[in-house]
């Protein structure tokens, strides 16, 4: 049986506009943007130079890089498409430190199904509904 042990870490598809997500930066255009993976939600997305900084860039380079992995928001979505539009510069410091603390959590858990998933040797969306038997009784 293949096993897909790749998924979203949440129940929705794609992040609500406004939201702070964690990203890995994929590739970069020298020109206009850089392209990332939300890595909450197993998909591309963009971010644009100019939502980078609210001052000055002299060099993009000291700001973003490949494999770079940090917070950005969630300035607009399009599900048609599958994109999402990010923003470096309109993320506050709660929102990076809250951000962070909800991806160590998440990823944490992730972890968790994945073993099961691989143990079990099954999807990791079905050792989710399995670890949720096993975790929460009251709820099957």
């Amino acid at each position: 049986m293949a096993q897909n042990l790749d998924c979203r870490m949440y129940e929705e598809k794609f992040p609500e506009i406004g939201t702070t997500v964690m990203i890995k930066i994929k590739s970069i255009n020298s020109d206009t943007c850089a392209y990332v993976w939300l890595l909450e939600y197993n998909m591309e997305g963009m971010l644009s130079f100019r939502e980078l900084s609210r001052r000055r860039i002299r060099s993009v380079a000291s700001l973003v890089w490949v494999g770079r992995v940090e917070p950005v928001k969630v300035i607009d979505v399009d599900p048609r498409k599958g994109f999402v539009n990010l923003s470096k510069k309109r993320v506050s410091e709660e929102d990076r430190k809250a951000c962070e603390d909800k991806y160590n959590k998440s990823k944490h858990v992730h972890s968790i199904m994945q073993y099961v998933a691989e143990t079990e040797n099954v999807d990791l969306e079905v050792s989710f509904c399995f670890l949720i038997m096993i975790g929460f009784p009251a709820i099957s």
